[in-house]
């Protein structure tokens, strides 16, 4: 029979293993404090980091993948976080909101829809200037605290119209995809504060986000490959818009409030809210039809075309219960395949497209 030395008694084997963890688990946290402390803003009453927002950036993008004659793509935000190039932001007379379909970063800003828009208005001889204050990922939530902690803090911002572009980000954006996160940090005012200043709580929502986009089938990334179709045929609704916004009432609500709520935050800056509906690259919609993309195999697809029917409905509806301008482009604007370079993101064509679109819809309202 062998004795075990007092070393290798099983009791301090355990020990060890017991001291091995616990010096790793703080190594742990002493890594954790000190990524916090480097990017959380802890020290700041600066609120701007946790809305993800760009200042003073310069950044080159390539493009030539994605779109012809695509290259590489001069994106700026301004001090402010603006995207237009305007020196002075009183000089603003539209600001537009939304998210990446808004932003554009991968086209030039000669090509974004607002610089059409603001040369469709100076050779109508109505000079306009136009901003972008577009963020890639925002929803409606992002708008709302854009417009309580950003967009009040840029100095002389006193836009005559705000126009948002919304609606697909907010697919996965009701408070089923946020509870497990988002509303855990709600209801304190120490957890308040976790939300506006912790590095780690925004690296964590992000992927979060992103992870739910893909989950709810919504790739929101730029050049995700698209199936190209063979034709677009007439598709039946199987459900029918009344039955699908029924079974997602809880989500539609929430979303209309959301929405509610922005235009007017929009009018406590003095402006005049425009509301914009969009649409995704595999369906199109007229003349009360539905048409799906068949693609080489046979197969029909429309997408997430009910979810994107069932927000612009509601935004519209919005709309006219608060008496702002609406304006359908789901519905109203045809774009085709050379217009968008992926599922979501208009090439310069497209862009041009909704800029002349856009103009032509609001300048009776927006010009006395």
């Amino acid at each position: 029979m062998t004795v075990p030395v007092d070393g290798d008694r099983p009791g301090r084997r355990l020990a060890r293993i017991g001291l091995i963890v616990v010096a790793n688990l703080a190594l742990l946290l002493v890594g954790l404090v000190i990524l916090e402390l480097g990017f959380g803003s802890w020290f700041s009453d600066d609120h701007l980091d946790a809305l993800n927002i760009l200042r003073g950036r310069e950044i080159l993008f390539e493009a030539s993948k994605l779109y012809p004659g695509g290259g590489k793509v001069h994106y700026v935000r301004d001090r402010y976080g603006l995207r237009g190039g305007v020196d002075d932001p009183r000089r603003v007379d539209l600001l537009t909101l939304g998210g990446s379909t808004t932003d554009q970063r991968y086209l030039p800003l000669e090509a974004t829809f607002q610089a059409v828009l603001e040369r469709a208005a100076a050779a109508d001889g109505r000079p306009l200037v136009v901003t972008n204050a577009g963020m890639d990922g925002h929803s409606t939530i992002g708008h709302l605290a854009a417009l309580e902690l950003w967009l009040p803090r840029i100095p002389g911002l006193a836009p005559r119209a705000v126009l948002a572009l919304i609606g697909i980000n907010d697919i996965n954006a009701d408070s089923r995809v946020r509870s497990a996160f988002d509303r855990s940090l709600e209801g304190s005012a120490w957890r308040d504060r976790v939300r506006l200043h912790s590095g780690l709580w925004r690296l964590g929502r992000n992927l979060h986000g992103l992870w739910q986009a893909r989950l709810g089938g919504m790739d929101l990334g730029h050049g995700q490959p698209m199936e190209a179709a063979v034709a677009w045929v007439e598709l039946a609704d199987a459900e029918g818009a009344d039955a699908f916004a029924a079974r997602h009432r809880a989500h539609l609500e929430a979303y209309r409030e959301r929405v509610g709520r922005l235009v007017d935050g929009v009018r406590a800056m003095g402006a005049e809210a425009i509301l914009v509906t969009q649409k995704t690259a595999d369906f199109r919609l007229g003349d009360g039809r539905l048409l799906g993309r068949r693609l080489a195999d046979g197969r029909l697809t429309a997408g997430n075309q009910a979810w994107i029917r069932a927000i612009a409905a509601a935004t519209m509806a919005v709309c006219h219960e608060k008496g702002a301008i609406c304006v359908d482009m789901a519905l109203e604007l045809d774009l085709h395949d050379g217009d968008y370079y992926d599922l979501l993101h208009t090439t310069p064509a497209g862009s041009r497209k909704i800029g002349e679109y856009l103009y032509a819809r609001i300048k009776d309202r927006i010009f006395p």
